[in-house]
């Protein structure tokens, strides 16, 4: 049953991927065939691995279908703007929700999600204070930590609350790139996730966290340069956010 679902996602999949970059070899379908072997070795028991829970097959599938679903987002809004251009000598240009009345959508995205995620990283320390005794105890512990989170050993933290962030750092890098500058508001989510991810002890996940920061910032300031609006950008802002983004994630990590 499994190798006809995979068939069936394979297909589709392929031509999806062939239909946004109008070529076979792409990401796309690089990783859509990545992970059809890999799998399909795992059920004819070719790799060696535990058994996959219904929770472990949720993220596969869910993160399967959002990185098609970003692919897409990416190349309508490729074409949108391109068909914006066209017809601008006849229609006013309109900014999307996210950046309308300088942002002020994705400020609350940010305030309500960035909060949500900084709550979930308290508590994880709360956990480990319970654990360890002290917060300093707990640092002088990450080695253990790791293995123990690795394991599935450390209880009582509260899972997924990390995605909030995740999140709020997308909406975050658009409203900073509006304003040209890095905000205290908009650095709530990275402290949030800088404070989670070193209770869990994971590197990986602030440079995750920083990357997804840099670039929408990046492509934010492009989309609003590219675009036929009176878009004031600060320089100067510019360098120092970039400055200060850099030294928090070097610091923490």
């Amino acid at each position: 049953m499994i190798f006809l679902v995979l068939n069936i996602v394979l297909i589709p999949s392929l031509w999806i991927s062939k239909h946004l970059f109008k070529k076979w070899i792409n990401p796309l379908s690089i990783y859509t065939t990545i992970w059809y072997f890999m799998i399909t070795f795992y059920q004819l028991k070719l790799i060696g691995y535990s058994d996959l829970s219904g929770q472990a097959w949720f993220v596969i599938i869910l993160s399967y279908i959002s990185i098609y679903l970003g692919a897409i987002s990416f190349f309508s809004a490729k074409d949108s703007l391109k068909k914006e251009k066209i017809i601008q000598s006849s229609k006013q240009f309109t900014l999307p929700l996210l950046l309308k009345n300088n942002a002020r959508t994705s400020l609350y995205l940010t305030i309500i999600l960035g909060t949500i995620g900084f709550v979930g990283a308290i508590q994880s320390w709360f956990v480990l204070v319970k654990l360890f005794g002290s917060i300093p105890a707990a640092l002088l512990r990450l080695g253990a930590l790791y293995q123990m989170r690795v394991n599935g050993e450390l209880v009582g933290v509260w899972p997924y609350t990390s995605l909030f962030s995740y999140s709020a750092i997308f909406f975050a890098a658009v409203f900073s790139a509006v304003k040209s500058r890095i905000t205290v508001i908009s650095a709530l989510p990275l402290l949030a996730l800088i404070v989670k991810e070193i209770a869990m002890a994971g590197r990986a996940g602030i440079l995750f966290g920083f990357v997804e920061y840099a670039f929408t910032f990046l492509f934010t300031i492009y989309y609003l340069k590219d675009s036929y609006i009176q878009y004031s950008f600060n320089k100067t802002k510019f360098i120092s956010s970039v400055l200060i983004v850099l030294f928090l994630f070097v610091t923490s990590v």
